[in-house]
């Protein structure tokens, strides 16, 4: 297969950590800007997905604007799907976050294995789903569009990822989360601190 585009969700408002998650330094450079290098070094072509289309702009990523920023990561999908269509580009595609720790290169590769062309998307699994580094064609749109739909954003309320790969039912692929694997990722500033004292040290 050849090499897919990927596509960094980083349109959250980070409040848990309490700054841009996005530019947290991990050995001297933006963690958005260490993810995007991983894999635009192994081929792949990468777009950020912001909260505006000039979030980034100093940091020379190409990015797209999220259509509804702070709605959490399913909006951030929709938005690539929306994208991805409108333009009919090939799938499958890759959609990771801005904050995941882990080499999303090394992880995709046995997502790219396990795909075929009649299913929707293909994930980890481990106690729940595991959604990001993912890959996912836009088959995905409509079912994505129906949950919008169905709920009320002014309320507060963000649809779950977890409810929408649940109900892709039988168009979904699952793998097995290994117990050696760890899918990394931080909310706080702890939780990068510790990562980086384990693993950058």
């Amino acid at each position: 297969m050849h090499k897919l585009k990927v596509y960094i969700l980083a349109g959250g408002q980070s409040k848990r950590f309490g700054a841009d998650k996005a530019r947290a330094i991990i050995q001297g450079e933006p963690i958005l800007v260490r993810q995007a290098n991983q894999w635009s070094t192994n081929g792949y072509s990468v777009t950020v997905v912001a909260s505006s289309i000039d979030c980034y702009s100093d940091l020379s990523l190409a990015s797209i604007a999220d259509e509804r920023p702070y709605q959490g990561p399913l909006s951030g999908l929709r938005t690539v799907l929306e994208f991805h269509q409108a333009r009919n580009l090939a799938s499958p595609f890759i959609v990771t976050s801005c904050d995941f720790l882990s080499n999303g290169v090394d992880l995709i590769r046995p997502l790219l294995d396990a795909w075929n062309d009649e299913c929707w998307g293909v994930v980890y699994q481990s106690d729940r789903y595991q959604p990001f580094p993912g890959l996912y064609s836009t088959h995905c749109l409509e079912p994505v569009r129906a949950t919008f739909s169905t709920c009320k954003l002014d309320s507060g309320y963000r649809p779950s990822m977890q409810n929408f790969l649940k109900g892709l039912n039988g168009r979904l692929i699952t793998k097995e989360l290994d117990a050696a694997v760890h899918l990394h990722s931080f909310n706080t500033q702890a939780e990068l601190q510790n990562w980086i004292a384990a693993f950058c040290n």
